[in-house]
């Protein structure tokens, strides 16, 4: 199968162009073994000539064991399935930015005569890399399929994908190049890992009398990593050396709160802050993370989860009779934390109820509740990203 595709969004100038072939290769042996191999080879106008065409393949199979032979008897179970699939999968999405093949210079004023508009000079705001090329994602699944009592089916699939050359600013670049970092050229070094699994759980029974009743659970959970960023790695006296490598896509690094100052005398007692802010009575207290005796930026952690949640749950849940049926719908998140900020902390969430019961001197004295640091009405020492405000 071949296609073509051209597509314009609001406010572009030039269209998108797609192009590529795909095709698809099945076999299936009585019912019982089943093999598929799949392949495209697309190309696109983001990168230069040569690298404008990815091939992408991939196979699965699968073999349904409750159709063998020996299976016949077991009555109560109506599907039991093993299947497994690789394949790898392109992105040639790579930002806002279009074209990153080409320089981006242009003329600019100034000059030895800029009132005459003579001389003007030239700008090379972006330095283009002819080799960019197709992010590419290996994925490898595993699953099962299980069905009973033809009411009560079961899916388990496990997953492991790690996506190679992702498009990053390079961070190793030393500055006596003389590029700056916005200039800098983009480059496919980047690499993450994606493991985890999916469970569903669906329920369905039909009575006599028209009724009938049904229930899904999901549950699923997925963990990324950075293994690769190009990233500068900071000097050993820093208690955690990289910010990326590592870590989760989207961690929160911050300084790690225990509790607040209750006098000055123990401010006088504790580690120096060196952030730029002292702290007063009241203020949070931050932990010396790498024991040198002075709070600074050598502490920052990381903190709570990342922005991207770890795990995804749901639940649906309904009841039908006689052509009129009700149902409901659940679903969260967990494994993630955010920052309090913005109009939600002030509407939404009501986070004025904190703020009634901030640190005083007269509350602390009397050990009444304190859920906020003391107020200011300028900026504190509280007032940097650390584990209080992360929820």
């Amino acid at each position: 199968m071949g296609q073509q595709e051209q597509r314009i969004r609001p406010g572009d100038r030039l269209p998108f162009n797609l192009r590529g072939i795909s095709s698809r290769l099945t076999y299936g042996y009585k019912n019982l073994y089943f093999a598929e191999f799949n392949a495209g080879y697309n190309g696109s106008e983001q990168f230069a000539k040569g690298q404008r065409y990815g091939f992408f393949p991939s196979v699965s199979g699968s073999w349904v064991i409750s159709s063998e032979r020996f299976m016949q008897d077991v009555h109560f179970m109506d599907l039991l399935k093993l299947r497994a699939s690789y394949g790898q999968v392109g992105n040639d999405r790579l930002g806002s930015k279009r074209f990153l093949y080409l320089d981006d210079i242009q003329r600019a004023g100034g000059g030895y005569s800029p009132s005459l508009g003579v001389g003007a000079t030239i700008s090379e705001s972006y330095i283009g890399n002819p080799n960019i090329k197709w992010e590419i994602a290996d994925k490898v699944n595993l699953g099962l399929e299980l069905g009973l009592f033809r009411q009560l089916n079961l899916t388990v699939d496990v997953f492991s994908e790690k996506r190679s050359n992702v498009l990053i600013s390079r961070g190793m670049v030393p500055m006596i190049t003389g590029i700056a970092e916005g200039v800098r050229p983009p480059a496919n070094m980047g690499i993450v890992e994606n493991k985890g699994y999916e469970i569903e759980l669906k329920y369905n029974k039909r009575f006599a009398n028209s009724l009938s009743i049904f229930s899904n659970l999901n549950f699923n959970r997925a963990a990324n990593k950075v293994v690769f960023m190009d990233e500068p790695m900071l000097s050993d006296d820093y208690a955690y050396r990289y910010r990326q490598t590592g870590y989760p896509i989207g961690q929160h690094f911050g300084y790690v709160a225990d509790g607040f100052f209750g006098s000055q005398e123990e401010i006088d007692q504790y580690a120096p802050y060196a952030i730029g802010r002292n702290p007063r009575p009241g203020d949070l207290k931050y932990v010396d993370v790498n024991n040198d005796g002075v709070i600074n930026d050598r502490d920052i952690a990381p903190i709570g989860h990342s922005m991207v949640p770890t795990y995804t749950y749901g639940a649906a849940l309904g009841i039908s009779y006689k052509g009129f049926s009700v149902s409901a719908l659940f679903q969260g998140v967990a494994g993630v934390s955010m920052y309090l900020s913005d109009i939600g902390v002030y509407e939404t969430y009501d986070f004025r109820a904190r703020m009634l019961q901030a640190w005083t001197p007269e509350r602390h004295a009397s050990g009444a509740e304190i859920l906020y640091p003391a107020l200011s009405t300028g900026l504190s020492s509280s007032n940097t990203n650390n584990s209080f405000y992360l929820e």
